[in-house]
């Protein structure tokens, strides 16, 4: 629950700097909210956000046992889906890597999140150390995609 607390405020603050706005779902297109729900395996919409800056609806889904964020752009083509993990749920492979990588010399791990965008599905998890903060991109095989400052 807490880290669906601190991805609501990450889109919060999201919202707040990008001139992104929440709608009402009444005044959601059809077609957005037909593209999202296709992907919602069911889940009730929680909160739609409008970011017309970077042209694309973005649907928050929030429940006790998981945390979704569904894009779409303005067209309703689906751009992706974000969903956060527990790190307990964090596949085998990708989780050995970041714990021989990373965990045993000292990082911390968070916000363990599996992510799909048409044509590519990977991981992604934020390590961070007294000298370093990464974001950690990693394949279903554990292969690091990439690791980038944050």
């Amino acid at each position: 629950m807490k880290r669906c607390i601190l991805f609501l405020l990450l889109l919060l603050l999201l919202c707040h700097f990008s001139h992104a706005q929440k709608v009402d779902e009444k005044d959601v297109p059809a077609n957005i909210a037909a593209a999202v729900k296709a992907r919602s395996g069911g889940s009730p919409v929680t909160m739609w956000v409008r970011d017309q800056n970077r042209g694309k609806y973005i649907a928050t889904l929030i429940s006790p046992t998981a945390f979704k964020l569904i894009e779409v752009d303005m067209k309703g083509q689906w751009l992706g889906t974000q969903t956060a993990l527990q790190e307990v749920d964090f596949p085998a492979a990708p989780m050995k890597t970041i714990r021989e990588k990373y965990l045993s010399k000292g990082y911390e791990g968070s916000n363990y999140v599996f992510v799909e965008e048409p044509g590519r599905t990977y991981y992604t998890v934020d390590v961070s150390s007294e000298d370093e903060d990464l974001a950690v991109e990693l394949d279903a095989s554990g292969r690091i995609l990439e690791a980038k400052t944050r």
